[in-house]
């Protein structure tokens, strides 16, 4: 059984504020992986004095990361602790992207079609030919429903997929990593800026790792 962590991004209209793109993220690991990875991410986060990572937050020094543009060692320092710590476990990494309709916002729908999209790009992956099982994680938010994910199993591979669920990334390490991935893949999509340092780490890590690195937007 091989577990899917993944969370979401979204791109705004700057005018308007409505959605423009919604991307959904995230990395696939075997259960051992992911309990390693959790154990090392919280003791990180303890030694950082922060009690859960949030890619936006820390961005735009919000919240937990206030203040922390006064300190960019440190600000580094944390992101590349973490991304050491995803890299070291995680190979697999995989998103999806939808453009809203209209940028009218309905990104709940957009929503809906990456999950979809989601689910046969894990139908079709490499480890198919194992014959391994995916159970799905998603971080909880307003947009998801656990049966919008069933129907797109029941449609492309249903044998192939075990329990699918949601759950807070405050509470879950895995989820936070995921977070990183969304993020880093909606701003990759984006035209006009040079390819950001965590992007570049996860993609490396998953091409000379014998990993996978699977992008798809529409």
């Amino acid at each position: 059984m091989l577990w899917g962590m993944f969370d979401e991004s979204y791109e705004h209209d700057k005018r308007s504020g409505h959605a423009t793109k919604v991307t959904v993220g995230g990395c696939i690991a075997d259960a051992g992986a992911w309990v390693v990875l959790s154990g090392e991410w919280a003791a990180a986060l303890e030694r950082f004095e922060v009690s859960a990572f949030h890619m936006t937050d820390f961005e735009a020094n919000q919240r937990a990361f206030r203040g922390w543009d006064q300190y960019p060692e440190r600000r580094h320092a944390l992101l590349a602790t973490l991304l050491d710590i995803g890299t070291r476990y995680i190979r697999h990494f995989l998103g999806v992207a939808r453009e809203v309709e209209n940028a009218s916002g309905k990104e709940a729908e957009a929503y809906r079609l990456c999950v979809s999209d989601l689910v046969k790009q894990l139908a079709g992956t490499e480890h198919q030919r194992h014959r391994c099982r995916f159970s799905i994680v998603f971080a909880k938010q307003s947009a998801f429903r656990a049966e919008m994910c069933r129907i797109a199993i029941e449609k492309d591979g249903g044998e192939r997929f075990g329990s699918v669920s949601s759950n807070e990334p405050e509470s879950m390490s895995p989820l936070q990593l995921a977070d990183i991935v969304a993020y880093e893949i909606s701003r990759a999509q984006r035209f006009g800026g040079p390819e950001r340092y965590p992007f570049r780490r996860l993609r490396d890590v998953a091409r000379h790792g014998y990993g996978t690195f699977s992008l798809s937007w529409r």
